[in-house]
């Protein structure tokens, strides 16, 4: 929003939403679709979350194929010499690396907090 050339409307169509994050269960989808709920009302064209609610309690039983299409996004080449010296190599994010546990897009299967590593 700072770019000189987003369009008034837009600068001046903010809502702040506060949102609790309760975890997991009813009360996480209570407070998701509260929350989308009030995006949805606001009228506004941007919407700025305090708290972001977790997308499985949003998402339901639709989590796995979200998951399954997002792990696949997010690689890009570097060409830059990785360790090794093989040359250039591709670099894969791993969008769910904050979600413990889960099976990343090499189906490695992460119990604990990540940390880089090479190869898939």
């Amino acid at each position: 929003l700072c770019n000189p050339r987003t369009p008034a409307s837009v600068r001046g169509s903010v809502a702040q939403l506060a949102g609790a994050r309760p975890e997991a269960g009813p009360a996480a989808s209570a407070a998701a679709a509260a929350l989308v709920l009030q995006i949805q009302t606001s009228g506004s064209k941007v919407v700025r979350l305090a708290a972001v609610p977790d997308y499985r309690a949003v998402l339901g039983a639709d989590t796995k194929a979200f998951e399954d299409k997002y792990k696949q996004y997010a690689g890009l080449w570097c060409c830059n010499r990785p360790p090794g010296g093989r040359g250039a190599g591709h670099i894969w994010y791993d969008l769910f690396a904050d979600i413990v546990p889960h099976t990343d897009r090499h189906n490695r299967r992460w119990e604990g907090p990540w940390f880089p590593k090479m190869g898939p």
